[in-house]
Formats: structure tokens, C-alpha cells, sequence
């Protein structure tokens, strides 16, 4: 959901801090594959998660995960925003307590 379509409805995602992990090392030239996904979502917060996936001759690596916090505030006052439960749903379809890649390998199963 762009930032920008989200500040029209009156409130801004702001991010409070940030956790990266890396399984291999990433070198300029790499091509990266990156999934993101909520993977808590609450009234006035969120976790975003990541994974990132270098090719290795066709097969997809995970080079690194991470999390973003990040809290939803009044665009204008900066205050802490709860967020409204239609404007909620909107944000629900990306949540994922794991990644959406281990929830397509437990289907598969």
C-alpha cells in the first residue's frame, strides 16, 4: 500500500527501528529478491518481516532477514494513531505470523 495513499486517509506509517541479519555476505553487483510481509499487526503498530534471496545458478539463497517496527501516527499532530477497524482490513491481507514462503511450503505438504 503506498505511503501516499495511506496519508490521505490522516495517518502515516513511521518507522521506529530496524533488525537485519545476514546468513551470507551481499556484494554490489547481486541481484536481490526480497519478501515482505506484516508479520504482527496491532492497533496502533506494526512488524514488517523480511527475507532476502540472492541467485546462486538458479537457486534462490536467503542471504539476510529482517524486521521493521513501526507505529502508525496523525499525519499532521504526530501523534499515535489506532487505526480505524475498515482501515485495519486493509492492512490484514499482508498479515503473516510467518513468511508467506514457509506458509506456501506448509500448504504444499
Amino acid at each position: 500500500m503506498p505511503v501516499h495513499k495511506i496519508a490521505e486517509e490522516g495517518f502515516v506509517p513511521v518507522l521506529i527501528s530496524t533488525e537485519i541479519t545476514f546468513k551470507s555476505p551481499l556484494l554490489l553487483r547481486d541481484i536481490v529478491r526480497v519478501e515482505l510481509w506484516l508479520s504482527e499487526l496491532r492497533h496502533a503498530s506494526t512488524v514488517m518481516s523480511f527475507n532476502f534471496f540472492k541467485d546462486n545458478n538458479g537457486e534462490n539463497i536467503l542471504v539476510a532477514i529482517a524486521k521493521q517496527k513501526g507505529i502508525f501516527a496523525d499525519r499532521y499532530t504526530m501523534k499515535p494513531y489506532r487505526l480505524k477497524p475498515a482501515q485495519r482490513e486493509k492492512f490484514a491481507k499482508f498479515l503473516h505470523p510467518i513468511s508467506p514462503n514457509s506458509l506456501e511450503q506448509e500448504l504444499k505438504v
